[in-house]
């Protein structure tokens, strides 16, 4: 009683399954000025020591805003992957090189890299709309790491030698 309100109610009776399982659904809402997934993430590891004491054919399942967070991911990631595999193609035919587009994004961890640290700095949760704003800092890169990289063709290809247009190149850039 002093975690929960238990009703009682007179309803006609109906075993609601999920999957072909017997599924009993248990509710929470969080108090005011508390996230679902702060309460989600502390409950989570006493979920699954209880499930494990649980005897065979139960099962706990984690529905809600935690389940849709996850699926969410999940689709991202598979966008994701067949995005970076789109953009490299991209930039295979339009360097005619294959090392070209590995080293654009080998750019990219330290811009995450940094993004992750101004998150743990500023205290701030790994959410979606920090994903997003990762998602585009690499955008960001990548196009900055073509145009350094056209940049560098292009003044190589006026005669300078390659060390001079790659070191003029990045003081040019950094300037812009």
């Amino acid at each position: 009683m002093q975690i929960s309100d238990i009703q009682n109610s007179m309803t006609t009776n109906r075993i609601v399954r999920i999957d072909h399982f017997r599924e009993m659904s248990i509710y929470a809402f969080p108090a005011p000025g508390h996230l679902a997934s702060e309460i989600t993430n502390a409950v989570i590891p006493k979920l699954k020591e209880f499930e494990k004491a649980m005897p065979p054919g139960y099962r706990i399942t984690i529905g809600g805003e935690y389940n849709k967070q996850q699926e969410g991911f999940r689709n991202l990631a598979l966008v994701l992957a067949i995005s970076v595999m789109m953009i490299y193609l991209a930039l295979l035919f339009q360097f005619n090189n294959a090392i070209k587009p590995i080293l654009v994004f080998a750019a990219a961890p330290y811009g995450v890299a940094g993004a992750i640290l101004g998150l743990w700095v500023m205290k701030t949760s790994f959410g979606f709309m920090a994903f997003l704003g990762i998602a585009s800092l690499i955008g960001v890169i990548v196009s900055h790491v073509i145009v350094l990289f056209d940049f560098i063709e292009e003044m190589h290809a006026k005669g300078e030698p390659f060390e001079e247009a790659v070191i003029d190149a990045g003081i040019i850039r950094l300037r812009r």
